[in-house]
Order: C-alpha cells, then structure tokens, then sequence
C-alpha cells in the first residue's frame, strides 16, 4: 500500500492523517503495517481525499479497466499482471 506516500503528497504526516480520521497514530499504524479492512481503507481514503485503489497505485499510472461497486461507492479497477517466465 502507499497510504505513507499518498500522505507525502498531501503534505501531511501519518499523526495528522489519524487526528483527521479521529483514531490514535497507533491503530492507524496497525492499519498501515497490516491487513486493514475495507471500511478501514474507505476512512483513510476519504481523509486523504483521494479514491481507495489510490491507496494501492497512483491514478497517474493508468490501466483502468472496469469499475467496482461497493455499496454506494464506485471504485476503477486496474489490472496489473507479471512477466511470464
């Protein structure tokens, strides 16, 4: 995930990014370094007011395929696939 780097381009630090969701840097760390569910990717995307998939890859990097719907929510889906061998 790039939650660190989105925040890097926002200007604001990983501690401002938890004061804005209202949880401790602590839990939000926990989120980072672990396996967050997604609501918890929704609260951090719409802190950063960016889309969740920007949280995995930068929208400048194109590949949009299709889109997701969750809830009331429209997420753009990329594709990324690995060399053969």
């Amino acid at each position: 995930m790039r939650i660190k780097e989105v925040c890097k381009e926002k200007g604001i630090t990983v501690s401002q990014l938890a004061e804005k969701m209202g949880i401790k840097q602590e839990s939000l760390s926990r989120a980072i370094n672990g396996n967050p569910t997604l609501e918890t990717l929704e609260r951090i995307a719409n802190a950063l007011e960016v889309d969740v998939p920007e949280l995995f890859t930068s929208s400048s990097s194109g590949g949009i395929i299709g889109v997701i719907r969750i809830r009331d929510t429209n997420y753009n889906c990329l594709l990324y696939t690995s060399p053969s061998p």
